[in-house]
């Protein structure tokens, strides 16, 4: 079984039957396609035949006794029940699709006869049922935004259209794309909206959420993908892996937060991204046989499951899978906006980190450029010196100059100079440390490094002075260490001590800050500078 419809009314469906891998022996074997009603499941209560295997057919959403069905051989057509069996339309195989016409569906028009139909040779055809020999526009599905070429169009396997957005709708391809297509564009650059990278393997299902219509459900082997038209790099969620792939997915229309997807292995899962967003809150086996497709009712009391061999498997949920409140709805909405707003932070985030990526990789081709440049010019450079023996500049890419600052700078007497001074001054300090730097040591230190360097060099003869008293009348009496001469002055130390003189009456405070000073002055001026060697006869008078 290949596709599953329902009619506006819940107690009607119609089911269409083309082998799971296209066999070409049927491309043109009349099939017929058959419309049940859910009371009497064991007849039909009509069929339609079709001069080839329908892959896809729908009702038309006013009119629920015309149909329209996409076929195996490229061709479309349109059924009414109440006429017959026989098709009203057949399209022209010369200009119907080349490959399989995989999908078509009905959209908005003024004379509701409009329809467009996809198939597997990458077009997209707009047809109305009046006219079967020409087509009313057509375009091909180039996932490169801009251009529309035919030997570039990828497979479509699924069109969605939603009639409360008549300008835009959405191909699923083969290849795992998701397009987004303006159905008015004039030029092929107003057409694709935007591509997404969706599934690793072709897309089996496309639906629109029925309350928040910009968020979309996708179904492909791997896993189940919501999109939104807001964020464009990725899907804002996903389900996990699951043991066996998946076939379709469609969301209950009366809960919009419940998702119902089939498997190969026979197991249909319920997703419930408001209770369970993680995993699937129910997961059942109904048959032993591989599921291939499925669809829920309108009012979703029902959900019509069909089997590879040809069966259809009716499920009845439970009231809780199928009531929605409005407090549901504003937690669904929350959860969308939620994770749309992460996933815009995340392709925020992965933007920079490509630029920056970009940035750095520009700067590293451009550096080794340079520098090949840079060592051919050094070769041409060296060439030329020794045949000419004049030193040749070399260009400054940085700067822009005349001449290589690099160049320069290892030819440059000077500035090797201080380079060695400066790589000598490293290593003294590295051997040194604070030692490398004398005025930088205290005045311990000094003190003690001179009573070495007394020690290492012996006893030094020099005059001293004593200061002992003095006032601005006094005369100064030099004292040495020498022993007396024959025209020297008696030692002073040696003469008796004179009687003690009285104290001295205070100076007033202008006097005595005058003699700080005086003081403070001869510290600092050291005597044996002025009293050493031939100047001891001057202050001998």
């Amino acid at each position: 079984m290949k596709h599953i419809c329902w009619a506006n009314d819940y107690g009607r469906m119609g089911v269409s039957y083309c082998p799971y891998d296209f066999d070409p022996s049927l491309r043109d074997k009349p099939t017929e396609a058959y419309f049940f009603e859910v009371e009497i499941p064991s007849r039909p209560e009509a069929k339609i035949i079709a001069p080839s295997a329908v892959q896809e057919m729908h009702y038309h959403p006013k009119d629920p006794h015309s149909i329209i069905a996409a076929m195996y051989n490229g061709t479309v057509g349109t059924w009414d029940n109440r006429v017959g069996p026989w098709p009203q339309m057949i399209s022209d195989l010369e200009i119907s699709h080349g490959d399989v016409c995989s999908t078509a569906t009905w959209i908005n028009s003024k004379t509701g006869s409009e329809f467009f139909s996809g198939g597997l040779d990458g077009q997209v055809i707009w047809w109305d049922e009046r006219y079967a020999d020409k087509q009313l526009d057509s375009t091909w599905l180039d996932p490169e935004k801009g251009n529309c070429r035919p030997d570039h169009a990828v497979p479509c396997t699924v069109l969605e259209y939603d009639h409360t957005l008549p300008t835009k709708f959405v191909a699923g391809c083969d290849g795992g794309q998701i397009m987004l297509m303006m159905k008015k564009g004039k030029s092929a650059n107003e057409r694709l909206i935007h591509c997404f990278k969706g599934h690793r393997g072709p897309v089996k299902a496309l639906h629109r959420n029925p309350i928040l219509i910009k968020n979309m459900l996708s179904c492909g082997p791997d896993c189940l993908r919501i999109f939104t038209e807001d964020c464009r790099d990725s899907s804002i969620m996903w389900t996990a892996p699951q043991r066996a792939q998946y076939t379709y997915a469609h969301w209950i229309p009366t809960r919009p937060s419940v998702i119902v997807a089939s498997r190969l292995d026979g197991y249909v899962d319920f997703w419930d991204f408001i209770k369970h967003p993680a995993y699937p809150f129910l997961s059942t086996r109904i048959t032993r046989e591989q599921l291939t497709c499925l669809w829920p009712s309108d009012t979703g009391k029902f959900i019509a499951v069909g089997t590879n061999k040809g069966k259809v498997r009716l499920l009845k949920p439970a009231d809780y899978m199928t009531t929605f409140t409005k407090n549901d709805r504003t937690l669904l909405g929350t959860i969308f906006e939620r994770e749309t707003r992460r996933e815009k932070f995340l392709e925020q985030r992965h933007r920079e980190c490509r630029l920056r990526r970009r940035d750095k990789e520009k700067t590293v081709s451009d550096k080794k450029k340079q520098e090949e440049d840079r060592a051919q010019q050094v070769e041409v450079a060296k060439q030329k010196e020794k045949e000419t023996g004049v030193v040749v500049p070399l260009p400054d890419y940085s700067g822009g100059r005349d001449y290589d600052l690099v160049y320069e700078a290892l030819h440059d007497p000077v500035l090797q100079s201080q380079k060695e001074f400066y790589n000598e001054l490293d290593a003294e300090i590295a051997e040194k440390g604070l030692e490398a730097f004398p005025d930088k040591m205290s005045k311990h230190d000094i003190e003690e490094e001179e009573e070495e360097e007394e020690e290492d060099e012996g006893p030094k003869k020099h005059s001293t002075v004593e200061f002992v008293g003095l006032d601005e009348n006094d005369k100064v009496t030099p004292t040495t260490d020498e022993p007396p001469g024959p025209n020297s002055a008696p030692d002073p130390a040696s003469a008796p001590d004179p009687a003690p003189a009285p104290d001295p009456a205070p100076a007033p405070p202008a006097v005595e800050e005058e003699e700080e000073e005086e003081e403070e002055d001869e510290e600092e001026e050291d005597p044996l500078d002025v009293l050493d060697g031939e100047d001891d006869g001057e202050y001998d008078e």
